[in-house]
């Protein structure tokens, strides 16, 4: 099955350019670690990492858990990307539902 090329108005030579400038501002662009001037965190290999649990993520946002559950769910989230990256989801999407007005 083929897929299909976008049909644009723009030129090759333009996006081309568009993306040259991008990875470079990308390159000059600091993390937030650097900007504090801290190393950036490694993570471990996400092939150790035990399946990600939505759930307990949510929990712990909503300082459901005991200190002990809550210190090893922290120690997943700080060594295992797909930890981390499912925790900033999980708190993006309270932070949503916070902020969406009760319904009468």
């Amino acid at each position: 099955m083929e897929t299909a090329t976008p049909v644009t108005n723009e030129s090759p030579l333009d996006a081309e350019q568009k993306s040259a400038a991008h990875d470079a501002e990308k390159e000059t662009r600091q993390s937030l670690w650097a900007e504090l001037g801290l190393t950036e965190p490694e993570f471990l290999d996400d092939s150790l990492a035990p399946e990600v649990d939505d759930g307990l993520l949510r929990r712990l946002v909503r300082q459901e858990l005991p200190e002990k559950v809550a210190r090893a769910v922290y120690r997943r989230i700080y060594s295992f990307k797909s930890w981390h990256h499912a925790h900033a989801q999980v708190l993006l999407d309270e932070l949503k539902k916070s902020r969406q007005p009760a319904d009468p």
